[in-house]
């Protein structure tokens, strides 16, 4: 990335982003159901890109079973909404 025009650096963050999403929308397909997943893609739709960013890395630990400080995350399910219910 050495080098790049900030405008190159935005694409490829953008692209990584995306790919995660994917990602972690299929997981959730598998762990739930397809309508669970499109819930919580609108749900993602409707807050702030940040939060957006953090709520899918969240789920993502918490469906590979990454440990945050030494404790587990989990999660709970979804709201009617589509937000992940993490603990």
């Amino acid at each position: 990335m050495y080098g790049r025009k900030d405008t190159e650096r935005r694409e490829y963050h953008l692209a990584a982003m995306e790919e995660l999403y994917d990602l972690v929308l299929d997981m959730v397909q598998i762990e739930y159901d397809t309508e669970t997943r499109d819930r919580f893609a609108e749900w993602l739709q409707s807050i702030r890109p940040m939060a957006a960013h953090l709520a899918v890395k969240m789920v993502e630990m918490a469906v590979i079973g990454t440990p945050i400080d030494g404790e587990q995350l989990s999660l709970f399910g979804f709201t009617s909404e589509g937000r992940p219910l993490l603990k």
